[in-house]
């Protein structure tokens, strides 16, 4: 195992991890590195600018919605043969679904992957406590390398002086002191950052590779990386290789500054399974692709598109027809509210959709869902048999209005915060849409019946 890896991690949200791993990817790729970017959790929107800074899809390693031996994997199978892989870290450094373990946390998956640690520390309104909080984690868990930290937010000379002064004798290396720069910010609203599909090019990219390069010294970096392409990644389970099948099925996805939120590496499991995936835009496009045998809505921000999606009354004549002509159907989040009567705006006005699931959504201002789901399907359905077990991941401001008191809900699932089980989503003959995000590499069984009933489709479609 020879990749140059690090991750780069933080003492908690909102440290400066992503401007700074941004950053840095930015910088190494201009130099001539081919970085191959990954992100810890159920992340879609710092995957979007890893790929757009480095060329290189970004890959999501999370626990929760694979297993561990899935994350060993792919990250040997994406990062082999690139310059240096570099992970973000997701929160804080131990923080996860439990507070009693790391399961599910950046630190969980430096440890699965043999990786050295760079430990973010947002030094605002801090001195010589900085260091005592970089102590903290240095002796928190052995189990973890920690090799090098970068202070972030430094307000001035004398500030820096200072810090400096509390590190003077500390046994790992500050690799960088970053002044505090308004240049250095990304953009935000309801769900975190704006994809970078929505912006043009990058927010500031050839500032923030500058700055950041200037200020953190790369060099040290990719030493503490090159350091670690020797230590074993100790796979815990082989992953029985898929046999590729012997027929393609054409399955048009959902993708534009609308719905954007895809896990790549589920994509291509689809692909594996025999899928050739076809972009098409709710947002843009008159018609769906032609013959195609299933359709992909994902999630994103149609709340932001209303009018756009609302007006394009012909694509959703398109999707109508060919759902009651049996057409495969998988919608998550954004695509379940697209999918439904019509979307409230958080302004309250109401804007017409597909008119397919027979309720409504509407934008609330606090959150509605969020965290990680297990359960299993509630009735059989595109994706298998009734009890297959399901697990995936919410993240949503809406909520559905107007439900009625029959309806085929896709998932019986146990939500953590509420402890208790909950229905969740539409299934409905060729059609299941939820707001459960999956990942389809971590449950392979869910794709292969997906794929099978595009395949059924297109037999019908053909003969």
């Amino acid at each position: 195992m020879t990749i140059p890896r690090i991750m780069i991690a933080g003492t908690n949200s909102g440290v400066g991890k992503t401007t700074i791993t941004i950053g840095i990817m930015a910088g190494l790729t201009r130099l001539g590195y081919s970085v191959q970017p990954f992100k810890v959790g159920p992340d879609y929107i710092d995957p979007s600018y890893h790929t757009k800074v480095t060329g290189n899809p970004c890959i999501n390693l999370d626990t929760s919605l694979t297993s561990s031996s899935i994350v060993q994997e792919n990250f040997i199978r994406y990062g082999t043969g690139k310059s240096i892989a570099i992970i973000e870290g997701v929160m804080g450094l131990f923080d996860g679904p439990e507070g009693n373990s790391n399961l599910g946390s950046s630190a969980e998956i430096a440890r699965l992957l043999n990786c050295p640690i760079i430990l973010v520390i947002d030094a605002k309104s801090m001195a010589r406590s900085a260091a005592a909080v970089a102590l903290g984690f240095l002796n928190f868990d052995s189990g973890i390398n920690i090799a090098g930290l970068v202070i972030n937010n430094v307000g001035s000379d004398r500030h820096k002086k200072l810090l400096e002064d509390a590190f003077q004798e500390f046994s790992i290396p500050v690799i960088g002191y970053l002044m505090r720069d308004n240049r250095l910010k990304l953009s935000e609203r309801h769900l975190g950052l704006i994809p970078a599909d929505e912006v043009e090019g990058i927010v500031n990219e050839e500032i923030f590779a500058k700055e950041i390069m200037n200020q953190v010294d790369y060099h040290k970096l990719v030493e503490l990386a090159e350091k670690a392409k020797a230590q074993e990644i100790r796979l815990e389970t082989k992953i029985k290789k898929i046999a590729l099948p012997e027929f393609k099925v054409k399955i048009a996805v959902a993708r534009d500054m609308a719905f954007n939120f895809y896990y790549w590496d589920g994509l291509a499991l689809l692909e594996e399974l025999g899928a050739e995936l076809i972009w098409f835009s709710p947002v843009n496009d008159s018609k769906l692709p032609e013959d195609i045998d299933g359709i992909i809505i994902g999630g994103g921000f149609p709340e932001l598109f209303l009018n756009m999606l609302g007006e394009n009354h012909s694509l959703h004549q398109d999707i109508r027809r060919v759902y009651e002509h049996g057409m495969p159907i998988y919608a998550e989040c954004g695509g379940y509210m697209y999918l439904c009567q019509g979307i409230y705006s958080f302004t309250g006005d109401y804007f017409p959709m597909t008119n397919i699931i027979p309720c409504q959504a509407v934008m609330g201002k606090k959150l509605a869902g969020m965290g990680y789901r297990q359960g299993t399907l509630a009735i059989s359905s595109l994706l298998g048999n009734q009890g297959i077990e399901v697990k995936g991941h919410e993240f949503h401001y809406s909520s559905l209005i107007d439900v009625p008191e029959i309806f085929p809900w896709a998932f019986h699932l146990y939500n953590t915060r509420q402890e208790k089980w909950v229905n969740e989503g539409f299934a409905k003959n060729n059609l299941l849409a939820s707001y459960l995000h999956i990942h389809w590499r971590g449950l392979p069984e869910l794709a292969k019946a997906f794929i099978s009933n595009c395949k059924k489709y297109q037999e019908k479609r053909e003969k």
